[in-house]
């Protein structure tokens, strides 16, 4: 679980981990502004699973536009490296 408040992510991590068998959830704290931040994050996840096969963004910011209108392109970035 990752959020920036660790402590936030911390109780949902807990919660997770009651609702699974015998899964592990980790809670790590990540500010995805902060490029250091999200290799920290990344690492304590590898280093607890041995690797990562899928990223869920659950948080995104999109500009404000009148109904109907879209963009012209995707405005999307791929991650090439950490």
């Amino acid at each position: 679980m990752a959020d920036r408040d660790l402590d936030a992510a911390t109780a949902t991590a807990s919660e997770a981990q009651k609702l699974s068998s015998k899964e592990t959830v980790v809670a790590v704290a990540i500010d995805i502004r902060d490029r250091e931040s999200i290799r920290k994050a990344l690492r304590e996840v590898i280093k607890t699973y041995g690797g990562l096969d899928i990223v869920v963004n659950t948080r995104r910011f999109f500009r404000r536009r009148r109904m109907g209108e879209l963009p012209t392109a995707n405005g999307q970035q791929r991650w090439t490296s950490m």
